[in-house]
């Protein structure tokens, strides 16, 4: 995530997420963000050559030229989004809910 969207703190935040179950301490949040750092220097770097090999790494980020939204769609973004967020934690609601219950009836 770090190097594919030059995003240090977005891959620290996976980390977080996929040690959801275990203990998070903070010498692995250390460790994972100053992975995470060095995977995006190192994508830095490599597009700093342009061309490594037979490998080119573009990213054009000049969205002005591309990004043309209407304020209609941005409305419709938010729309998705809080539907979505929405379904995702009733979800995880009912997820806890049936945990809590197999726990209760089950054992």
């Amino acid at each position: 995530v770090a190097a594919a969207f030059k995003a240090p703190l977005a891959g620290t935040l996976l980390v977080c997420e996929e040690c959801r179950a275990g203990p998070l301490s903070a010498k692995l949040l250390g460790n994972a963000f100053v992975a995470c750092s060095l995977a995006y220097l190192v994508v830095y770097w490599l597009e700093e050559w342009e061309n490594v090999g037979d490998v080119t790494f573009e990213q054009d980020t000049n969205c002005a030229r591309h990004c043309q939204y209407q304020i209609v769609e941005l409305f419709l973004f938010v729309l998705v989004g809080a539907v979505c967020g929405t379904v995702g934690g009733s979800f995880n609601r009912v997820s806890i809910f049936l945990n809590t219950w197999r726990c209760d009836v089950l054992h």
